[in-house]
């Protein structure tokens, strides 16, 4: 066998793994999508349950208009709900939620300013780091108050 003809086999298992790479992550991709559909079909139709529900109940939410526990527990849940968005604004002016680029001088501030912070090196010439790139900017709005 000459070197052309392994260059040539070397080249054709290259692009195979290739093409097999991006069939499998394609594959997962249409898999997380159909899972997701899934979920959210299935939080549309208990909500719509509830709602039903919660037709049929309204006179019993009379009895609790007044009452101090209730106006208790609905003053911390929007304090809570308040601390969160204060936190998720304050996640965003860190940087998180972005995929950028950085050069070397500004790496280690980036990494250490944050808890969590996700991490590519890449090169340019080499075909897994740009599908690992195209995840990655797909995640990175998912995954806001998780890394940065």
């Amino acid at each position: 066998m000459s070197k052309s003809d392994l260059s040539l086999l070397n080249a054709a298992a290259g692009e195979i793994t290739q093409e097999a790479l991006i069939r499998n992550v394609n594959n997962d991709l249409q898999a997380e999508a159909a899972v997701e559909e899934a979920q959210q079909a299935a939080l549309a139709a208990a909500a719509e349950k509830q709602l039903q529900i919660d037709d049929d109940n309204d006179d019993d939410f009379d009895d609790f208009a007044n009452d101090p526990e209730v106006q208790s527990l609905q003053e911390k849940r929007l304090a809570a709900l308040k601390a969160r968005y204060m936190e998720e604004k304050a996640y965003h002016m860190q940087g998180h939620g972005e995929y950028r680029e950085i050069v070397e001088e500004e790496f280690l501030k980036e990494v250490c300013a944050s808890d969590n912070v996700v991490v590519h090196f890449y090169h340019n010439e080499f075909f897994r780091c740009k599908v690992i790139d195209k995840h990655m900017r797909v995640r990175n709005l998912q995954a806001v108050s998780t890394c940065r």
